[in-house]
């Protein structure tokens, strides 16, 4: 199995607060409802080779992997187009999340995390 690298750019964050009630995140923990207002935009660069240096032709998407501790990115999120270079991460909760991104190609195979990076919802 091949693996290669990707490199990953925070870039911006906007937070609000909303109603007080009972919800939860994708980590399961309360939230207000609405959901959470915080975003996060997240942007890369598509890899063009394989950790091996090999081309890399059949790359079929991104898998966003985040979460609020930097060693356990609990939630993701799939994006199946080889053409994207940005996601918007929304319905963020008060605290400090972090983003990892990889990419996979046509046999769903997952390429490493790209470093991971930081920043504080408020």
């Amino acid at each position: 199995m091949t693996r290669w690298m990707l490199p990953l750019a925070l870039l911006a964050v906007a937070a609000c607060s909303a109603k007080q009630e009972v919800a939860t995140d994708c980590l399961g923990r309360p939230v207000s409802v609405p959901p959470p207002t915080g975003t996060a935009l997240l942007t890369w660069k598509a890899p063009s080779t394989r950790s091996d240096g090999s081309p890399l032709k059949d790359l079929s998407g991104y898998r966003i992997h985040y979460g609020v501790e930097p060693d356990g990115l609990q939630c993701q999120i799939e994006i199946r187009d080889a053409k994207a270079t940005s996601w918007k991460v929304t319905a963020l909760s008060p605290d400090t999340w972090y983003f990892a991104v990889a990419s996979f190609d046509s046999g769903r195979v997952e390429s490493e995390l790209s470093g991971v990076v930081s920043k504080r919802i408020q």
